[in-house]
């Protein structure tokens, strides 16, 4: 029966079933709860490893105003993103795809400690999740050609055009996946992206930002920082759960 040791958290792979302690839950939730109640007047919330329920870190939930400027700066990014040729928006997501497939350990680590998916599975979900990326890269900028419709009388075209900043509310269970398959395609049609990641897995949301953010950085001849970013993910975890409470 395969298994991996894991930060002395143990993942068992049992008839393809993952099998978490009934201590470990109770631990989960005990640790989530005093970290949402221990600082005064700062709500947080904790990231905790399901194997063993250790509180790996917490974060506090984004207060009002600061939801309002993250908002805000995304708009500002979409203003100069949507003016990029789709093509060189698709090599920014295709830097991205080999960014992320570059760092394939470091977000099955992740992924593993925070929701307790098997390591192996892991490091599919990466790869996965590169491939998804990369897909988009090639084949996005043909998808979004004008397309020419049969009419009687005059001229009809389908044009794709950029619609803004779009919210990405997503679980827990495919950290990468369920994010890749929104942000590859929405950002080479020249979108802006904000996630709302699950509160299980905010560092692995805040490495797949940085993995955007270095791929911006890698494509374009002037390194931009987060705060005018065009192709700016805003996972940032805090963003995420102060939307949702």
């Amino acid at each position: 029966m395969p298994s991996s040791d894991l930060d002395g958290g143990v993942c068992k792979e049992n008839s393809n079933e993952y099998n978490c302690s009934l201590g470990g839950v109770v631990s989960i939730t005990r640790n989530r709860e005093q970290a949402k109640s221990s600082t005064v007047g700062e709500r947080r919330y904790a990231t905790v490893n399901p194997a063993t329920g250790e509180h790996l870190r917490d974060f506090p939930f984004l207060k009002d105003d600061r939801i309002n400027a993250v908002v805000d700066a995304a708009q500002q990014a979409f203003l100069g993103w949507r003016g990029w040729p789709v093509t060189e928006r698709a090599e920014v997501v295709g830097r991205a795809a080999q960014l992320l497939a570059e760092r394939e350990d470091e977000f099955a680590r992740l992924m593993t400690l925070e929701m307790g998916k098997l390591l192996a599975d892991s490091h599919g979900e990466v790869l996965w999740a590169a491939d998804i990326l990369q897909y988009f890269a090639d084949c996005g900028p043909g998808f979004l050609e004008p397309e020419v419709l049969p009419v009687n009388d005059g001229e009809a075209v389908v044009v794709n055009a950029p619609l803004g900043v779009l919210l990405a509310i997503e679980p827990w269970n495919f950290p990468l996946y369920q994010v890749v398959r929104v942000a590859g395609p929405q950002l080479i049609a020249g979108n802006t992206v904000l996630l709302k990641h699950s509160e299980i897995c905010p560092q692995t949301a805040l490495a797949l930002e940085r993995v955007f953010l270095d791929a911006v950085s890698l494509t374009v001849s002037t390194p931009m920082s987060s705060s005018v970013l065009p192709t700016s993910i805003a996972s940032s975890p805090i963003l995420q759960c102060k939307v949702c409470h």
